[in-house]
């Protein structure tokens, strides 16, 4: 068994990952040669046959194997490095605020650098994650949406922040629904980018969700009135409208017969 396994992956370059599928590979044909020699059978031609069936093209097998392995390593270290790595930033993250904070007395602002240190991590750690979970099961995927939403929402609370206390922008107060609707439009790319089935439900809810952040912005900002600028709401309906029927035509551009032939 050994041999077969050596001579069908000759060709492959040895490292410590083919070490350990090879490994596998003969744990797994010990198991098999237990369970049909209990079942009565010892002829070892079969047994052999009988594995081989289960494991048709090595090469194929192996190649997905290192990609996994490979996979989960580069994941272990990254989570290894966040570990160790996070004291070393929030300790870095002290010595800068009180550093700021003795050199200029200005202890009203210098607290935003504490918060421009953690949204900094968390967006970091946020996307690393997000990244991570999206190759996962989808049964997953909504902790990675709810990840993006916050990471999306925390940035918008930094954005604010500086934006009030540092620049005193007037009516900066709309950066809050622009952040709400950046969220909706973050949600549908993950959704697209990772083909979630129902994702057109999400687009049908996030139009007319998405539709008052707009109009608060718009008018907040005095790009439009606030009246008649609120139609931009109804008008959300039509827009869910005209994507019901835009997805309709095309489903509807095949058609089959009953024989499987298109028209």
């Amino acid at each position: 068994m050994a041999l077969h396994v050596e001579d069908a992956l000759k060709n492959v370059p040895y490292d410590d990952v083919l070490l350990k599928f090879e490994r596998e590979l003969i744990e797994e044909w010990k198991q098999t040669r237990e369970r049909v020699e209990k079942a009565g059978l010892s002829d070892e031609d079969v047994m052999f046959d009988l594995f081989l069936s289960a494991h048709p093209d090595l090469h194929a097998e192996y190649a997905a194997y290192r990609a996994s392995e490979l996979k989960k390593r580069r994941e272990k270290k990254r989570h290894v490095f966040l570990v160790r790595a996070t004291p070393v930033y929030y300790i870095l993250m002290v010595a800068v605020y009180l550093a700021v904070s003795f050199l200029t007395h200005n202890w009203r602002q210098s607290w935003l650098i504490i918060i421009g240190f953690v949204t900094a991590w968390v967006d970091t750690v946020g996307v690393l994650l997000v990244f991570e979970i999206a190759s996962k099961r989808r049964l997953f995927h909504p902790i990675a949406r709810i990840i993006l939403g916050l990471s999306v929402m925390m940035t918008t609370v930094l954005v604010y922040l500086v934006g009030l206390m540092l620049f005193e922008i007037p009516r900066f107060w709309v950066v809050f629904p622009a952040g709400v609707f950046l969220m909706y439009c973050v949600d549908a790319v993950f959704a697209k980018r990772t083909g979630q089935k129902l994702r057109i439900i999400n687009y049908l809810v996030y139009v007319p969700a998405a539709a008052p952040m707009v109009y608060v912005v718009l008018a907040g900002l005095y790009l439009i009135p606030w009246h008649p600028g609120w139609l931009i709401v109804p008008l959300s309906v039509v827009i869910d409208v005209l994507i019901i029927v835009g997805k309709a035509i095309e489903n509807g551009k095949y058609r089959y017969r009953p024989d499987g032939e298109e028209v």
